[in-house]
């Protein structure tokens, strides 16, 4: 039997070059199973098995609008991104010849949907229409700025005969994509001169995403409501994999550029991580490390991340880089016996849009954590995102690499000794000149890129993120700890969120770990969904062990009463997510799920 959902993309029209990211994002928000068509192959039948359709950005023939027509007023339930004006009957507005590009947008509070998402405004990025008329009833509306409304709506809700349609002004799918990735027309480019180094900050300069705004992960905010959109409209109640293993809230995702530096540095670090029973995932400069392969493979075994810390020489190209990876990589390889799967570049190289992505796929490289939050970061969410999600190229190919985004690094936000630079103030004063190149801190004496915090300050910082995370935004928070560093100032700042980790049961993982079940959550199969009479059915395959199901506890006027799993009960635990209360079943066995709602 049918999932409930439909996602529709035409691959033939230009417009529509980011629909298939869509289903990157619906499952990352765990709406796994759901069907996939093209345009073209759509019929009146296809579109009555499935009880919500989500119409990805395209141009349509009145034929294609009016089958789309007959569904709604049938009680199909549709999702419009960012349509033409030929969709007017079905909006309950009309387009005006005007619109705006890279703009905010505001959720209106007085509406259900928007319990628990940012009650302020944020960004969204790609080009919107404005759209007028009372038959609609908007859900949130346009911004020129952070603080100036317009009066036409970014999201509307329209009831069209028995079924309903919500109208998305702007292309949910574009704007998540450049916001986490940066933006296109900055590939190649500088905005920073204190470094010619290519890096990805250099994607998101120019007010590319607001400074102001960064404490909220934009993108990640974006594809949330999307899911939540389609809950609502669900007459069935959707099963959801939960973003983190268990009912973890967020994750303390530990990375450590190695930098080539002395073995009892690493040393250190680890047997900080495992007194407080975490897992760290090291990036060492192959040509140059000191490491003991032998130490090496004890410590993968012990659980721990190893992989790959390449660098390109000063200012790379993207043909210099196409030339390094599979290089070094295969040094790696023949020095530690053992791929790279997770890395981190040295000085942060980034060459071109998604072109490093491209070289990382054909060397094996899975995941990528070299998007951090630097300048012009105040070290949160310069990417608009905590979460895992592939790369995704301007003509909509999706590439099988995961962006990783890195929030927190000790070189940018700690006073290093005998500096006290401060972007915020713009102070600067001489660093210690260091022996080691290959360290952040420059010749020149002049550091100028950390936020001069106090190791307490830190560690107040990471904690305040940590705790955001578990309460609005469920999502991994990653840390570079350069072990050299670590032994020398930062110690303190880590020692103190890993104590805080623990106190709050936050697990501390690996790049490694996190790949895994990233990747195996993605794998993870879910069909067969029915129900009737309060009576859902639906079964889950693969995924890895620690899979969560979220249900709603409560839809349709119906409450969630009993779980069974291969007719045994389950056991289920309740948990409020962005103010909606959702069950919590243990998935990891996977099977045949039956659950009664009451009647």
């Amino acid at each position: 039997m049918p999932h409930p959902l439909l996602l529709v993309t035409d691959s033939t029209s230009f417009t529509n070059r980011y629909g298939p990211y869509v289903a990157e994002m619906l499952r990352a928000e765990g709406l796994h199973g759901f069907k996939t068509t093209e345009l073209a192959d759509l019929a009146a039948p296809l579109l009555a098995e499935h009880s919500v359709v989500i119409l990805t950005r395209s141009q349509v023939t009145e034929k294609t609008r009016d089958l789309f027509g007959n569904y709604v007023a049938a009680g199909g339930q549709l999702i419009l991104l960012m349509p033409e004006s030929i969709w007017e009957p079905l909006t309950g507005m009309a387009p005006l010849p005007a619109g705006m590009l890279d703009g905010y947008l505001k959720l209106l509070v007085t509406r259900e949907v928007s319990q628990g998402f940012p009650a302020e405004s944020f960004q969204f990025h790609g080009p919107a229409r404005y759209w007028s008329g009372a038959g609609a009833q908007p859900l949130a509306l346009l911004y020129r700025d952070a603080v100036s409304p317009t009066s036409y709506p970014a999201i509307a809700y329209h009831t069209c005969g028995q079924g309903r349609v919500i109208t998305f002004a702007f292309d949910p799918a574009e704007s998540v994509a450049t916001t986490r990735q940066g933006n296109p027309r900055c590939a190649g480019t500088k905005w920073d001169d204190t470094n010619n180094n290519p890096r990805p900050g250099d994607l998101f300069g120019a007010g590319w995403i607001d400074v102001a705004k960064e404490y909220i992960p934009q993108a990640d905010a974006l594809q949330a409501l999307l899911a939540r959109l389609v809950e609502r409209l669900s007459p069935v109640p959707l099963p959801r994999l939960w973003y983190l293993p268990g009912m973890a809230r967020t994750l303390l995702l530990l990375t450590g550029d190695g930098e080539g530096t002395a073995p009892a540095d690493f040393r250190a670090e680890i047997s900080a991580v495992e007194r407080y029973g975490g897992h760290i995932s090291f990036y060492d400069l192959v040509e140059k490390s000191q490491l003991d392969p032998a130490e090496v493979a004890g410590w993968r075994g012990r659980g721990h991340g190893f992989g790959l810390h390449p660098w390109a020489g000063p200012y790379p190209t993207t043909q210099l880089m196409r030339q390094e990876l599979p290089r070094q990589e295969a040094l790696f390889r023949q020095k530690f016996g053992h791929p790279t799967r997770t890395y981190r570049c040295h000085w942060l190289q980034w060459c071109g849009y998604v072109e490093q992505a491209r070289l990382l796929a054909q060397v094996g490289i899975r995941m990528d954590t070299n998007f951090t939050s630097s300048r012009p970061s105040h070290g949160q969410y310069l990417t608009g995102s905590g979460r895992a999600m592939r790369f995704v190229s301007e003509s909509g190919e999706i590439l099988p690499v995961w962006q990783q985004p890195t929030q927190l690094e000790d070189d940018i936000m700690l006073r290093t000794p005998g500096h006290s630079s401060n972007i915020v103030a713009g102070q600067q004063s001489a660093a210690p000149v260091v022996d080691d190149p290959f360290l952040r801190v420059p010749r020149d004496g002049i550091n100028p890129h950390t936020h001069n915090m106090t190791a307490g300050e830190a560690v107040s910082f990471t904690a305040h993120m940590l705790t955001t995370s578990m309460e609005r935004y469920y999502t991994p928070i990653t840390l570079n700890v350069h072990p050299p560093f670590y032994t020398r100032f930062s110690g303190p700042w880590l020692d103190g969120t890993l104590a805080f980790a623990r106190q709050q049961e936050i697990p501390i993982w690996c790049a490694e770990e996190w790949l895994d079940f990233t990747e195996a959550r993605d794998g993870a199969q879910v069909a067969d969904v029915a129900y009737a009479d309060g009576q859902l059915r639906f079964s889950v395959a693969g995924g890895p062990s620690q899979l969560t199901v979220c249900l709603p506890v409560e839809h349709g006027g119906k409450r969630l009463l009993e779980v069974r799993c291969g007719g045994q009960q389950v056991e289920f635990q309740q948990m409020e997510v962005q103010r909606r209360a959702y069950a919590f079943i243990p998935a990891g066995a996977a099977g045949r799920f039956e659950v009664l709602y009451s009647t």
